[in-house]
């Protein structure tokens, strides 16, 4: 320090490790939303705090997004809370249990047990939320907030997952499943499409369809991945939130009930 330079400390704020989550992450009467380290503090301990806020970012955007346009009922905010907040709250204990057991290594600490790191990233699920909720036997393995992205379910309030497609109108372009999502609906269907693409025409809201098969005009099953994954039937369609967020799978064989089907969901999904 260069003595002849005057310095003087006004004051000194010290940094105190903490495991921190709110209850509820708006104001009683929904005009105001918090997210990232306003709404959560967690240990650094595995870097998840930083994901975490993005993730509440994503969540929020869109829905706040369809409400100011009058796409969505001002109700679906309330799904914010309901789904991220538990979401954080899982994290968070993560983040705590690394801290435990790799800095403190304290045994008479509780914790949870440490998941991978990839399960925690990738592999979050909203058992309750914006979306129509599947009925799943509570000793199912799957009816639980995680699941391992390397092996996904394509569960309900779970997260899209990725699989390897070929674009045939670009030569050798090869994307993913996710690439897909941009900043619509998404309706992915394994056969049908016109059918599909009339009911989602059809909607208040835009709905970006696409077929995707071995065969399929646009969007190529590359190795057969997406078939064994999403297990998608010729006459079923599987629904996407802007956010990347599987929240509605239908199956109708009568073409003429799919835009009826498709709107009724849609209104569960959007508050309406």
């Amino acid at each position: 320090m260069d003595e002849t330079f005057p310095l003087e400390i006004e004051s000194v704020s010290y940094w105190t490790v903490a495991a921190l989550n709110s209850e509820r992450y708006s104001s009683e009467n929904g005009r105001v939303f918090i997210a990232g380290d306003a709404a959560h503090v967690m240990p650094p301990t595995g870097g998840m705090g930083g994901n975490t806020g993005i993730q509440d970012a994503y969540n929020l955007a869109w829905k706040l997004a369809y409400v100011v346009d009058q796409k969505a009922s001002p109700s679906l905010l309330k799904s914010y809370t309901i789904e991220r907040q538990a979401a954080a709250e899982q994290i968070m204990q993560q983040a705590f249990a690394r801290l435990v057991n790799r800095v403190l290594r304290d045994p008479s600490i509780v914790c949870d047990k440490e998941l991978p790191d990839d399960t925690c990233e990738l592999g979050y699920r909203y058992p309750r939320g914006a979306f129509i909720s599947e009925k799943i036997p509570p000793t199912d393995p799957l009816s639980g907030a995680w699941e391992d992205p390397h092996s996904p379910s394509i569960r309900i309030g779970a997260r899209l997952p990725h699989v390897a497609l070929r674009d045939s109108s670009r030569p050798v372009a090869v994307l993913s499943t996710l690439d897909l999502l941009k900043r619509n609906f998404v309706l992915l269907v394994g056969g049908e499409f016109h059918s599909w693409e009339r009911a989602a025409v059809a909607q208040s809201v835009q709905i970006d369809v696409h077929e995707i098969s071995g065969d399929s005009s646009r969007f190529v099953d590359l190795s057969g991945g997406f078939k064994a994954i999403y297990q998608l039937g010729i006459d079923e369609a599987l629904l996407i939130r802007p956010d990347g967020i599987v929240a509605w799978r239908g199956q109708v064989t009568e073409e003429q009930e799919r835009s009826t089907l498709l709107r009724r969901s849609l209104g569960k999904i959007l508050g309406f």
